[in-house]
């Protein structure tokens, strides 16, 4: 079958049809992510990103559902209570790009209508910019301080990898950019042309071990990769592991690898295999990647952090004095 944008917007109007026949207490439901953007089909196996917003506590916070061949549905189940007041959510890092820029697709009492109004308001004054970015700065340098002093592990990389993401997303905020999973270093890459710095990049990749590995080496660790994932798929019920979220991943990973910089596959490629790591799957291919990328020594990552920390630090800083933000 020929995916389509056209044929996934009805088939996803169908679903949350079912859906909202089915439950009782949908408040709304809204459509965000890349099918909002409209570059869904960059690469073979798109997922539909979905927010369920109920009018009680959700028993399940995420689920994944199949919806053709192996196009996924990744739905987030919220709590009304989380949208109030609404105008709190155009400084939240996480919640409010998402509402800004979502989709509704179900929303009968006009909730979100109301939602979405209270934040586009005002949401681009360089002081709710600030806002939403510092945060995701001062969590990361918390995080790198608790890494000092810890020996190499899953857990050690996790942390260190979150603390790339937080820099990262903090100077993405200020470009308006929303950094996804797959494709975290491709748009990141463009929030820093947005920002006029994307010399950065580079050092993003270094945090990495992007500067030292090609796409070759990388591709080589698929199959690995992918057994760790199924290891874990086998025994786990988290959603973040099934088996459309594999093929999910493969996909963009082996589209980046085909790509002018096949490093870009590095971010999605390392941060799962790390998770899946600490989750229990078998770490002898995980570490024999990280020796190629150097991030096994863990003084001298964290050393090399705290200097990408610094830079990104001024950068932030820099921007807030000259829109008179902060």
């Amino acid at each position: 079958m020929r995916i389509t944008l056209e044929l996934l917007q009805k088939y996803t109007a169908q679903y949350v049809a079912q859906r909202t026949r089915q439950e009782h207490g949908l408040v709304c439901v809204f459509l965000v992510g890349s099918m909002v953007e409209g570059d869904a089909l960059w690469c073979d196996v798109p997922d539909i990103d979905l927010v369920f917003v109920h009018n009680f506590p959700p028993e399940t916070p995420r689920e994944v559902v199949s919806l053709l061949d192996d196009v996924h549905l990744d739905i987030r189940h919220h709590d009304q209570q989380r949208y109030e007041p609404a105008r709190q959510i155009r400084v939240d890092a996480t919640l409010g790009p998402a509402v800004y820029a979502a989709r509704p697709l179900h929303d009968p009492l006009h909730f979100f209508d109301f939602v979405q109004a209270s934040v586009r308001s005002q949401y681009d004054r360089p002081e709710y910019v600030y806002q939403r970015a510092a945060p995701l700065l001062e969590e990361a340098r918390q995080t790198w301080f608790a890494l000092r002093g810890e020996p190499f592990s899953p857990d050690f990389l996790e942390k260190y990898l979150d603390v790339v993401d937080g820099a990262a997303r903090s100077l993405s905020a200020l470009a308006g950019v929303t950094l996804a999973p797959r494709r975290f270093a491709v748009l990141f890459r463009r929030a820093l042309m947005n920002l006029g710095n994307e010399g950065l990049f580079s050092g993003f990749l270094g945090m990495l071990g992007g500067n030292v590995v090609s796409g070759e080496e990388i591709g080589a660790w698929l199959s690995p990769w992918e057994a760790a994932w199924e290891k874990v798929t086998a025994s786990s019920e988290a959603p973040e592991w099934s088996a459309p979220r594999l093929a999910y991943f493969r996909s963009g990973i082996q589209t980046l690898l085909g790509g002018e910089m096949p490093q870009m596959a590095l971010w999605p490629l390392l941060a799962t295999w790390t998770r899946l790591a600490r989750l229990g799957a078998d770490v002898a291919g995980w570490e024999a990647a990280c020796r190629v990328l150097g991030l096994d020594s863990p003084e001298e990552r964290v050393a090399a952090l705290d200097v990408y920390l610094d830079t990104v630090e001024e950068m932030l800083s820099r921007w807030a004095r000259q829109n008179g933000a902060g």
